[in-house]
């Protein structure tokens, strides 16, 4: 399985692996008898899912927050075959998403403060965040609220039009 990206904090954890698909498209044009072509999206870029409430953390959060392992991941699109006579699965491609101006990844964060969970990641020596917006009342762990991404979503489904173009529908939108 591709690895994604290694959270630095508390010394390092294990790598973030590609995975928890959410939609999935058969693509019939890129299919042959023996050969089934897929795409698919993963779950806010395969980030664990862990959600602090606003209250379980000093100071209280305006929204609930969402924690992201690999804080800078970028969505993506991943196309894989299937080959029918030998039941072998092979991962193709993984298909970035940026902005229109082709640079700017489109990330998993919400999109709009107020009502999207606060995004947030660990805060650590090893890591880029040096300040700390939220700490845990649990554990005393250390919290960075990271920006809110006008572009960002939760990407649950996924087809293909008869131009070519993909289409995906947010979970929230």
């Amino acid at each position: 399985m591709a690895e994604l990206g290694t959270p630095a904090y508390d010394g390092g954890k294990v790598p973030v692996l590609l995975g928890g698909f959410s939609g999935l498209y058969y693509d019939p044009t890129e299919s042959t008898v023996n050969k089934y072509v897929f795409y698919a999206v993963p779950d806010r870029g395969t980030q664990r899912r862990y959600v602090w409430y606003n209250n379980a953390v000093t100071p209280a959060a305006p929204q609930d927050l969402r924690y992201f392992q690999v804080a800078r991941l970028p969505v993506r699109m991943v196309k894989f075959t299937l080959n029918r006579q030998t039941g072998a699965v092979n991962l193709n491609e993984q298909i970035l998403l940026y902005r229109q101006d082709g640079v700017t990844p489109i990330s998993g964060k919400g999109n709009i403060p107020g009502f999207d969970e606060v995004p947030v990641t660990y805060t650590d020596p090893a890591t880029p965040y040096a300040n700390v917006d939220f700490t845990d009342n649990g554990s005393g762990e250390e919290l960075h609220q990271l920006p809110y991404d006008e572009f960002g979503g939760d990407f649950e489904g996924i087809l293909r039009d008869k131009d070519g173009n993909f289409w995906m529908c947010d979970e929230y939108r």
